[in-house]
């Protein structure tokens, strides 16, 4: 009523504002402001308020606030502590943010391998510390985009940078091959391109990789470490695996994942789908759509033949790959997830990280969130004492 917007508009503060505003405007802007915070007040829609129903919305309010303000102290995850650590622990200073971080327990050094924004060179962590280890360097010229582990018999490292570059490191990190993406990769003459996902599919010996600025995906036929390391320049795709006549992606791919039990391919696109391709009949199976956005994320869970997909979306879709139909959806973040991976010595739990910084830990057997915590202190962040985070990945060191 107008009685209300009268009394609440006195103690409602005046805007401030560097420009000329007349008292008529600030009244205005005053009211406004009133209405949308006291909006729900009238909960029974009987076009007026009692004392009772103000006093309830307020208490409300204020417990929906004080609920906010605590969330990070109801932390349940459990931490236990790392060994070998010098005390005091200060980690080294990184010249720019971590981009990306790689985990592969099968790897003979257990180290994580990090990259850092807009750095050529990658760096090896300890995985119980993160203590930096040593500097992989000499193979790109520009900032690293992705990597993949191709176990034994090769037992390498491929890396792909923004350089039009895809290396070799051998299980030292050793530098084996550089290869050139030129015209044999794109199929026209003077043009280059970089790699931004790749994956390697161990039983048909073939290395699969995404166009980073095209819809365009690839695949070499490696047989043998000598091969790599006698080739002069890149391998020619091999047409056999080629995927172009079967998808039908409009954007670039941003994630691939083989799911060797189906000898299935499966790519994830900025343009919402995810593609299911059978590499042994060499046709795509499903079309999967069921995101609004772009999505960044895949994990293939073998041992319950799920397939889980994620990104610009404040949810995961978890599919069934054979039949190519949804099976459900797992919510519970706010915002766009930054990145997903699954926790070692289990074969049903994963684990989510929003841009905001909200970790949840799943449990895609029973389809619930075990825990939600938060990936820094907030309030320490609003206070200036550590440095904001910024999500962009997430990944499990264990073996």
């Amino acid at each position: 009523s107008s009685a209300f917007l009268k009394v609440v508009t006195e103690v409602f503060p005046a805007p401030e504002t560097p420009h000329k505003t007349s008292f008529m405007e600030k009244t205005f802007v005053q009211q406004m402001a009133c209405l949308m915070l006291f909006e729900s007040v009238d909960v029974d829609c009987s076009g007026e308020a009692s004392w009772m129903e103000f006093v309830e919305f307020v208490c409300a309010i204020a417990e929906e606030l004080r609920l906010q303000a605590a969330e990070e102290s109801g932390q349940t995850f459990e931490f236990t502590e790392a060994e070998q650590v010098a005390l005091p622990f200060r980690p080294q200073v990184t010249k720019c943010h971590f981009d990306r971080v790689f985990f592969w327990p099968q790897h003979p050094i257990d180290s994580a391998l990090v990259f850092e924004e807009g750095q050529p060179a990658a760096h090896l962590h300890f995985p119980k510390t993160m203590v930096r280890r040593r500097r992989v360097e000499g193979g790109h010229r520009q900032e690293l985009l992705s990597a993949c582990f191709m176990p034994a018999p090769f037992q390498w490292v491929v890396t792909s940078g923004n350089d039009s570059l895809v290396c070799f490191w051998d299980e030292n990190f050793n530098l084996v091959k550089r290869w050139s993406l030129d015209h044999v990769w794109t199929g026209e003459k003077g043009k280059v391109t970089s790699i931004g996902a790749m994956c390697w599919c161990p039983e048909i010996k073939a290395l699969y990789a995404a166009d980073h600025f095209s819809e365009m995906v690839r695949a070499w036929r490696i047989e043998s470490q000598l091969d790599v390391r006698a080739s002069e320049s890149a391998f020619e795709p091999d047409k056999r695996l080629e995927l172009r006549k079967h998808s039908t992606h409009t954007k670039s791919v941003q994630a691939i994942c083989w799911m060797s039990a189906l000898k299935c391919l499966a790519t994830a696109s900025s343009d919402t789908t995810v593609q299911i391709f059978d590499l042994v009949q060499m046709k795509r199976m499903h079309l999967l759509s069921g995101h609004k956005r772009g999505l960044t994320c895949l994990q293939y869970c073998e041992k319950n033949h799920m397939l889980l997909s994620c990104g610009f979306d404040n949810y995961i879709c978890i599919w069934d790959p054979g039949a190519g139909t949804l099976s459900s959806t797992l919510l519970g973040h706010e915002c766009s997830i930054a990145g997903l991976c699954a926790l070692p010595h289990t074969d049903y739990e994963y684990m989510s990280v929003d841009f905001e910084g909200q970790v949840r830990l799943w449990d895609v057997r029973r389809l619930v969130c075990l825990q939600n915590f938060c990936a820094t202190d907030k309030q320490a962040e609003k206070n200036g004492e550590v440095e904001p985070l910024e999500p962009r990945a997430i990944c499990a060191l264990g073996t």
